[in-house]
């Protein structure tokens, strides 16, 4: 890095910072509908984080764009479903806690995935930017829930162009269009294991997603509009890349640091990048905090202009409690797989004791979550805590303890209640 950037890259990334405060504080009334719909967009986009690892690993062609994107709108499709069957059955403590933990895991992968990001382009200590930014995102959702959220995330919707244009730039200029189509380097296909257990894991984190699940109940996860734009931001991103990089994108790898390295040539794009970056991620991981505030202060009454008689103060708690966690956890090195493995096991636990026809689901998540518990330390006992054929039997094997014991537990409770009205009568 030349030592005239590093005043560049520091002013970009607090420049980035000071821009997320302004955004969540920049006005008294609350979010509207288009607001609210790009916060859904964003949040939605959050699955493309943390799946295209798994593609880009082994190289992403185009086939590989399309898998990304299927993956992407399975969670959508779950959080719907979710929502569709869930049991009529009140929230438990149990569920609250156990999808807190969802939340957190997924700040987690979020903050590893932005500070490897702003350290690969500006070259600062990515641990340092962990720190950073969850502190900002937690204090401003502690502060606000997904009020400050959404309005992050509809500005983070708009400063995407911003990438989009430089990864179109990269391919029309410098790339070509047509090895998009016929790949000029060879690639070893990602393994079809990998692309199932991240297809069935981002399905499953989806139905368990809060900050969806606000979304959706307000009406700002519209299917059509919301998973157009989408899609769209993905597709004009890796179809840049793309072109760039023959055809082919793998990382991370050396040919992925050109770029990076070289961004300091063109004076200010570096700072203006980075400062766009730092307000992506933190929407990101707001909109993952946001959710877990939501569990304990449901603020769809109030953003619908409604009644906001749930307001509780524990939600600030929550939220501290939960950026905490994911900034050790994240600090400690623990890469991204192996969290995303852990996640959709206590995710789908909470899913499938919700199915409807559980009365009781809050014994069905404790047994679920001890079952997740047990098959990630089998897992790891065997070293295959990564995404493939174990994870996805384990998944299997959690959701099916989870509404089996969610199911006796209400047949449990049926039967004592028909056994007291026959003793009263």
């Amino acid at each position: 890095m030349n030592r005239e950037s590093i005043l560049e890259i520091c002013l970009g990334i607090t420049a980035g910072l000071l821009i997320v405060v302004i955004a969540a504080f920049r006005s008294s009334k609350l979010p509207s509908k288009p607001v609210l719909r790009r916060s859904a967009m964003i949040a939605l986009l959050t699955y493309a984080v943390i799946a295209v690892p798994v593609f880009t690993i082994n190289g992403m062609t185009v086939v590989g764009l399309i898998a990304l994107l299927v993956v992407v709108v399975l969670a959508l499709v779950g959080s719907r479903l979710a929502g569709s069957y869930a049991s009529s059955a009140q929230e438990e403590p149990a569920t609250r806690y156990v999808r807190a933990l969802v939340g957190t895991g997924l700040a987690t992968v979020l903050l590893i995935a932005g500070g490897q990001t702003l350290a690969l382009v500006g070259r600062v200590d990515p641990r340092i930017m962990i720190l950073v930014i969850a502190v900002v995102a937690a204090v401003l959702v502690a502060g606000q829930g997904l009020v400050a959220s959404s309005r992050i995330s509809s500005l983070s919707m708009w400063l995407l162009v911003v990438p989009i244009l430089i990864a179109l730039a990269l391919g029309f200029m410098l790339g070509s269009a047509p090895v998009v189509i016929s790949p000029i380097r060879l690639v070893d296909s990602t393994p079809i294991a990998a692309i199932l257990a991240i297809a069935v894991a981002v399905f499953v984190l989806g139905g368990a997603d809060r900050s969806l699940e606000a979304f959706n109940k307000l009406g700002a996860l519209t299917p059509v509009r919301v998973i157009a734009w989408v899609l769209g931001v993905i597709l004009l991103v890796v179809v840049g890349l793309l072109m760039f990089f023959g055809g082919v994108m793998f990382a991370p790898s050396m040919e992925f640091f050109v770029v990076p390295a070289n961004i300091d040539a063109l004076p200010g794009l570096a700072g203006i990048l980075l400062a766009i970056l730092t307000v992506i991620f933190s929407a990101l991981v707001a909109n993952a905090l946001a959710g877990i505030g939501a569990l304990w202060n449901p603020q769809e009454a109030q953003l619908a202009g409604e009644d906001d008689s749930q307001t509780t103060t524990s939600a600030p708690r929550f939220v501290a409690i939960g950026a905490a966690i994911a900034v050790v956890v994240a600090l400690l090195g623990v890469g991204s797989e192996p969290l995303i493995v852990v996640t959709s096991l206590l995710a789908v636990a909470t899913v499938a004791a919700h199915i409807d026809g559980t009365a009781s689901p809050g014994r069905g998540v404790i047994a679920g979550a001890i079952a997740s518990a047990v098959a990630a330390a089998i897992l790891i006992a065997t070293q295959q805590l990564v995404l493939g054929w174990a994870s996805i039997v384990a998944t299997v094997i959690v959701a099916l303890i989870a509404f089996g014991v969610g199911r006796s537990a209400s047949s449990e409770s049926s039967q004592g209640v028909a056994s007291k009205v026959h003793t009263g009568s």
